[in-house]
Protein backbone atom coordinates (compact mmCIF):
# COMPACT_ATOMS: atom_id res chain seq x y z
CA UNK A 1 0.00 0.00 0.00
CA UNK A 2 2.69 2.66 -0.84
CA UNK A 3 1.53 6.41 -0.88
CA UNK A 4 3.24 9.98 -1.51
CA UNK A 5 2.78 11.91 1.70
CA UNK A 6 3.46 15.94 1.71
CA UNK A 7 7.01 16.16 3.13
CA UNK A 8 7.65 18.17 5.73
CA UNK A 9 4.25 19.00 6.71
CA UNK A 10 5.29 17.63 10.65
CA UNK A 11 8.04 19.91 10.63
CA UNK A 12 5.48 22.80 9.67
CA UNK A 13 3.23 21.96 12.56
CA UNK A 14 0.95 20.15 10.56
CA UNK A 15 0.25 15.85 10.60
CA UNK A 16 1.66 14.43 7.27
CA UNK A 17 -1.34 14.51 4.23
CA UNK A 18 -1.57 11.57 1.85
CA UNK A 19 -1.16 12.79 -1.73
CA UNK A 20 -3.60 10.54 -4.04
CA UNK A 21 -2.76 12.34 -7.02
CA UNK A 22 0.66 10.29 -6.83
CA UNK A 23 -0.94 7.05 -7.04
CA UNK A 24 -0.26 3.22 -5.31
CA UNK A 25 2.97 3.14 -7.04
CA UNK A 26 5.02 5.83 -5.01
CA UNK A 27 8.06 5.87 -3.76
CA UNK A 28 10.93 8.29 -2.85
CA UNK A 29 9.42 11.91 -3.08
CA UNK A 30 11.74 14.66 -3.16
CA UNK A 31 10.99 18.51 -3.26
CA UNK A 32 12.69 21.58 -4.86
CA UNK A 33 14.97 23.93 -2.91
CA UNK A 34 11.55 26.49 -3.40
CA UNK A 35 9.22 24.13 -2.79
CA UNK A 36 6.90 24.15 -5.18
CA UNK A 37 7.86 20.42 -7.53
CA UNK A 38 7.84 17.34 -5.66
CA UNK A 39 9.58 14.66 -7.90
CA UNK A 40 8.87 10.80 -7.26
CA UNK A 41 9.41 7.40 -8.32
CA UNK A 42 6.78 5.53 -10.02
CA UNK A 43 6.84 1.56 -10.08
CA UNK A 44 5.07 0.16 -13.08
CA UNK A 45 5.87 -3.51 -12.85
CA UNK A 46 2.69 -5.41 -13.02
CA UNK A 47 2.69 -8.28 -10.02
CA UNK A 48 0.74 -11.77 -10.90
CA UNK A 49 0.23 -14.66 -9.04
CA UNK A 50 1.71 -17.39 -10.66
CA UNK A 51 1.61 -21.45 -9.82
CA UNK A 52 4.49 -23.69 -9.60
CA UNK A 53 4.50 -27.62 -9.61
CA UNK A 54 7.50 -28.58 -7.89
CA UNK A 55 9.78 -30.40 -10.57
CA UNK A 56 7.69 -28.32 -13.37
CA UNK A 57 7.61 -24.81 -15.19
CA UNK A 58 6.10 -21.70 -14.00
CA UNK A 59 2.75 -20.71 -15.35
CA UNK A 60 0.51 -17.58 -14.83
CA UNK A 61 -2.38 -18.27 -12.14
CA UNK A 62 -4.02 -14.79 -11.77
CA UNK A 63 -3.30 -11.67 -13.48
CA UNK A 64 -5.10 -8.54 -14.43
CA UNK A 65 -3.65 -5.14 -16.30
CA UNK A 66 -2.93 -4.30 -12.77
CA UNK A 67 -1.66 -5.51 -9.39
CA UNK A 68 -2.42 -9.35 -8.26
CA UNK A 69 -0.60 -10.64 -5.30
CA UNK A 70 0.12 -11.96 -1.58
CA UNK A 71 -1.75 -15.64 -2.25
CA UNK A 72 -2.39 -17.50 0.55
CA UNK A 73 -4.22 -21.16 -0.27
CA UNK A 74 -6.76 -22.64 2.23
CA UNK A 75 -6.09 -25.37 4.76
CA UNK A 76 -7.50 -28.10 2.05
CA UNK A 77 -5.36 -26.34 -1.08
CA UNK A 78 -8.87 -25.99 -2.87
CA UNK A 79 -9.10 -22.01 -2.51
CA UNK A 80 -7.01 -18.99 -2.72
CA UNK A 81 -7.21 -15.65 -1.40
CA UNK A 82 -5.00 -12.50 -2.68
CA UNK A 83 -5.04 -8.34 -2.79
CA UNK A 84 -5.55 -7.30 -5.59
CA UNK A 85 -5.99 -3.39 -6.97
CA UNK A 86 -8.38 -4.50 -10.42
CA UNK A 87 -11.17 -2.98 -9.26
CA UNK A 88 -8.55 0.84 -10.07
CA UNK A 89 -9.84 2.05 -7.26
CA UNK A 90 -8.76 0.73 -3.81
CA UNK A 91 -6.63 -2.61 -3.05
CA UNK A 92 -9.36 -5.59 -1.68
CA UNK A 93 -9.31 -8.97 -0.73
CA UNK A 94 -10.48 -11.46 -3.21
CA UNK A 95 -10.87 -15.18 -3.59
CA UNK A 96 -10.87 -17.92 -6.20
CA UNK A 97 -10.91 -21.80 -6.73
CA UNK A 98 -6.74 -23.23 -6.75
CA UNK A 99 -6.77 -23.52 -10.58
CA UNK A 100 -7.70 -19.24 -10.67
CA UNK A 101 -11.39 -19.86 -11.84
CA UNK A 102 -14.61 -18.72 -9.75
CA UNK A 103 -13.39 -15.31 -8.83
CA UNK A 104 -14.63 -13.43 -6.40
CA UNK A 105 -14.45 -10.51 -4.23
CA UNK A 106 -15.24 -10.84 -0.14
CA UNK A 107 -13.83 -7.13 0.50
CA UNK A 108 -16.04 -3.65 -0.23
CA UNK A 109 -13.88 -1.99 2.81
CA UNK A 110 -14.26 -1.39 5.47
CA UNK A 111 -11.21 1.22 4.86
CA UNK A 112 -9.65 2.44 1.92
CA UNK A 113 -7.60 -0.25 1.59
CA UNK A 114 -7.40 -3.97 2.49
CA UNK A 115 -4.96 -6.77 2.51
CA UNK A 116 -2.72 -9.23 3.49
CA UNK A 117 -5.33 -11.69 3.95
CA UNK A 118 -4.99 -15.29 5.94
CA UNK A 119 -7.09 -18.21 6.05
CA UNK A 120 -8.59 -19.33 8.85
CA UNK A 121 -7.38 -22.79 10.33
CA UNK A 122 -11.14 -24.11 9.59
CA UNK A 123 -10.78 -21.92 6.48
CA UNK A 124 -14.27 -20.31 7.37
CA UNK A 125 -12.62 -17.13 8.07
CA UNK A 126 -10.61 -14.62 6.67
CA UNK A 127 -8.19 -12.25 8.87
CA UNK A 128 -7.10 -9.30 6.67
CA UNK A 129 -5.40 -5.42 7.38
CA UNK A 130 -7.56 -2.47 6.84
CA UNK A 131 -6.24 1.06 6.17
CA UNK A 132 -8.53 3.63 6.99
CA UNK A 133 -8.69 7.33 5.49
CA UNK A 134 -6.00 8.92 7.63
CA UNK A 135 -3.56 5.83 7.07
CA UNK A 136 -4.44 3.88 10.13
CA UNK A 137 -3.93 0.38 9.92
CA UNK A 138 -6.18 -2.23 11.71
CA UNK A 139 -7.18 -5.95 11.90
CA UNK A 140 -10.10 -7.22 10.90
CA UNK A 141 -11.80 -10.70 9.95
CA UNK A 142 -14.55 -11.45 7.42
CA UNK A 143 -16.15 -15.08 6.87
CA UNK A 144 -14.52 -16.96 3.57
CA UNK A 145 -17.96 -16.35 1.74
CA UNK A 146 -18.13 -12.54 2.23
CA UNK A 147 -20.42 -10.65 4.77
CA UNK A 148 -19.74 -7.84 7.47
CA UNK A 149 -16.23 -7.51 8.92
CA UNK A 150 -15.35 -7.31 12.48
CA UNK A 151 -12.90 -5.78 13.65
CA UNK A 152 -10.16 -7.31 16.08
CA UNK A 153 -7.66 -4.41 17.30
CA UNK A 154 -8.89 -0.60 18.17
CA UNK A 155 -5.32 0.94 18.91
CA UNK A 156 -4.42 4.56 18.03
CA UNK A 157 -1.47 2.82 16.27
CA UNK A 158 -0.74 0.64 13.57
CA UNK A 159 -1.88 -3.31 13.60
CA UNK A 160 -1.10 -4.83 10.33
CA UNK A 161 0.06 -8.79 8.93
CA UNK A 162 -2.22 -10.51 10.71
CA UNK A 163 -1.83 -14.81 10.75
CA UNK A 164 -3.85 -17.21 12.76
CA UNK A 165 -2.72 -19.74 15.71
CA UNK A 166 -3.03 -23.14 14.60
CA UNK A 167 -5.85 -23.84 16.78
CA UNK A 168 -7.48 -20.51 15.75
CA UNK A 169 -8.48 -19.23 18.84
CA UNK A 170 -5.82 -16.46 18.20
CA UNK A 171 -4.95 -13.82 15.86
CA UNK A 172 -1.48 -13.10 15.82
CA UNK A 173 -0.17 -9.27 14.26
CA UNK A 174 2.54 -6.85 13.93
CA UNK A 175 1.58 -3.12 16.30
CA UNK A 176 3.43 -0.51 16.60
CA UNK A 177 2.03 0.71 19.95
CA UNK A 178 5.47 -0.07 21.44
CA UNK A 179 8.73 1.68 20.85
CA UNK A 180 9.40 -0.66 17.83
CA UNK A 181 7.61 -2.77 15.84
CA UNK A 182 6.52 -6.09 17.98
CA UNK A 183 4.12 -8.98 17.43
CA UNK A 184 1.15 -9.27 19.25
CA UNK A 185 -1.66 -11.19 19.43
CA UNK A 186 -5.44 -10.98 19.87
CA UNK A 187 -8.44 -13.45 20.82
CA UNK A 188 -10.52 -14.02 17.34
CA UNK A 189 -13.73 -14.40 20.18
CA UNK A 190 -12.47 -10.35 20.98
CA UNK A 191 -10.94 -9.08 24.37
CA UNK A 192 -7.92 -7.41 25.02
CA UNK A 193 -4.44 -8.16 22.86
CA UNK A 194 -1.14 -9.68 24.67
CA UNK A 195 2.37 -8.79 23.64
CA UNK A 196 4.44 -11.37 22.38
CA UNK A 197 7.99 -10.45 21.23
CA UNK A 198 9.67 -8.06 23.61
CA UNK A 199 13.17 -7.40 21.17
CA UNK A 200 11.40 -6.52 17.89
CA UNK A 201 9.32 -8.68 15.49
CA UNK A 202 6.95 -8.88 12.88
CA UNK A 203 5.71 -11.02 10.42
CA UNK A 204 5.05 -13.98 13.02
CA UNK A 205 3.59 -17.65 12.26
CA UNK A 206 3.15 -20.16 14.72
CA UNK A 207 4.73 -23.82 14.49
CA UNK A 208 2.52 -26.44 13.21
CA UNK A 209 2.69 -28.21 16.97
CA UNK A 210 2.13 -24.41 18.43
CA UNK A 211 4.75 -24.54 20.54
CA UNK A 212 7.22 -22.11 18.79
CA UNK A 213 6.70 -18.77 16.85
CA UNK A 214 8.78 -17.51 13.54
CA UNK A 215 8.57 -14.04 13.03
CA UNK A 216 11.21 -11.10 10.69
CA UNK A 217 13.38 -8.62 12.35
CA UNK A 218 13.81 -5.27 11.11
CA UNK A 219 17.96 -5.94 11.04
CA UNK A 220 17.01 -8.63 8.87
CA UNK A 221 16.77 -12.46 9.16
CA UNK A 222 14.10 -15.19 10.56
CA UNK A 223 13.61 -15.93 14.61
CA UNK A 224 12.23 -18.44 16.63
CA UNK A 225 11.02 -18.09 19.95
CA UNK A 226 9.12 -20.65 22.27
CA UNK A 227 5.64 -19.55 23.15
CA UNK A 228 6.28 -20.94 26.69
CA UNK A 229 9.19 -18.64 27.12
CA UNK A 230 12.82 -19.02 26.78
CA UNK A 231 15.28 -17.09 24.15
CA UNK A 232 15.01 -16.25 20.53
CA UNK A 233 17.18 -18.08 18.13
CA UNK A 234 18.11 -16.55 14.73
CA UNK A 235 17.61 -19.34 12.14
CA UNK A 236 18.71 -18.23 8.62
CA UNK A 237 18.83 -14.87 6.90
CA UNK A 238 16.50 -13.80 4.09
CA UNK A 239 15.96 -11.99 0.53
CA UNK A 240 12.77 -10.61 1.53
CA UNK A 241 10.98 -11.06 5.28
CA UNK A 242 8.43 -13.29 4.51
CA UNK A 243 8.23 -17.10 5.20
CA UNK A 244 5.76 -20.05 4.80
CA UNK A 245 5.92 -22.46 7.72
CA UNK A 246 5.16 -26.38 7.24
CA UNK A 247 5.54 -28.94 9.41
CA UNK A 248 8.83 -29.71 8.91
CA UNK A 249 10.67 -26.49 7.68
CA UNK A 250 10.69 -23.10 6.46
CA UNK A 251 9.86 -21.84 2.92
CA UNK A 252 11.72 -18.86 2.06
CA UNK A 253 13.67 -16.95 -0.70
CA UNK A 254 16.70 -16.78 -1.56
CA UNK A 255 18.68 -14.18 -3.21
CA UNK A 256 18.63 -13.31 -6.52
CA UNK A 257 21.49 -14.01 -8.57
CA UNK A 258 23.11 -12.90 -10.98
CA UNK A 259 21.48 -14.69 -13.96
CA UNK A 260 18.36 -13.37 -12.52
CA UNK A 261 17.21 -16.14 -11.11
CA UNK A 262 15.56 -16.41 -7.73
CA UNK A 263 16.09 -19.80 -5.35
CA UNK A 264 12.69 -20.52 -3.22
CA UNK A 265 14.50 -22.38 -0.24
CA UNK A 266 13.27 -24.76 2.31
CA UNK A 267 15.15 -24.56 5.95
CA UNK A 268 14.92 -27.81 7.58
CA UNK A 269 13.77 -27.27 11.39
CA UNK A 270 15.20 -30.90 12.12
CA UNK A 271 18.80 -30.42 10.64
CA UNK A 272 18.99 -26.57 10.62
CA UNK A 273 20.33 -26.65 7.06
CA UNK A 274 18.86 -24.62 3.86
CA UNK A 275 18.44 -26.43 0.24
CA UNK A 276 16.78 -25.09 -2.85
CA UNK A 277 13.98 -26.24 -3.96
CA UNK A 278 13.13 -24.47 -6.83
CA UNK A 279 14.85 -21.75 -8.89
CA UNK A 280 12.59 -19.13 -10.21
CA UNK A 281 13.45 -16.23 -13.38
CA UNK A 282 11.88 -13.40 -12.40
CA UNK A 283 12.20 -9.62 -12.09
CA UNK A 284 11.29 -9.47 -8.93
CA UNK A 285 8.81 -11.71 -6.25
CA UNK A 286 7.99 -10.99 -3.07
CA UNK A 287 5.93 -11.67 -0.47
CA UNK A 288 5.48 -14.97 1.35
CA UNK A 289 5.60 -18.64 -1.33
CA UNK A 290 1.96 -20.16 -0.80
CA UNK A 291 2.76 -23.91 -0.29
CA UNK A 292 -0.15 -26.68 -0.63
CA UNK A 293 -1.11 -29.36 2.18
CA UNK A 294 0.78 -31.91 0.23
CA UNK A 295 3.62 -29.98 -0.58
CA UNK A 296 3.97 -30.55 -4.39
CA UNK A 297 2.83 -26.83 -5.33
CA UNK A 298 4.34 -23.57 -4.76
CA UNK A 299 1.88 -20.23 -5.71
CA UNK A 300 3.95 -17.01 -5.06
CA UNK A 301 3.73 -13.36 -6.78
CA UNK A 302 6.11 -11.93 -9.09
CA UNK A 303 6.69 -9.57 -11.87
CA UNK A 304 8.29 -10.14 -14.73
CA UNK A 305 9.98 -6.56 -15.30
CA UNK A 306 10.65 -4.23 -12.76
CA UNK A 307 10.56 -0.71 -14.19
CA UNK A 308 10.16 2.49 -12.63
CA UNK A 309 9.06 5.77 -14.25
CA UNK A 310 10.20 9.43 -12.77
CA UNK A 311 7.24 11.75 -12.24
CA UNK A 312 6.88 15.57 -11.20
CA UNK A 313 4.04 17.32 -9.62
CA UNK A 314 4.14 21.67 -10.18
CA UNK A 315 2.86 23.65 -7.98
CA UNK A 316 3.07 21.05 -5.53
CA UNK A 317 1.74 22.95 -1.59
Amino acid sequence: MASVSAPGASRRGRPPRRLDVAGEGAWYPSTSPRSDRLVFGDQTGNLDIWRLRLGGTPEPLIRSSLADYAPDLSPDGSRVAFTSTRNGETTEIYTANADGTNLVQVTHGPGRNQGSARWSPDGQWLAFDSQDVTGQLDIYVIASGGGQPRRITSESSHQAQPTWSRDGTWIYFRSSRTASAEVWRAPFAGGPSEQVTRAGGYLSQESTDSKTLFYAKSGGGTFAQPLDGGPEEKLFDTATAYVTVVEKGIYYWGPRGNDGVWPLMFFDLSSRTSAPVARIAAAYVALCPAVSPDRKTVLYTASLTNESDLKLIEHFR
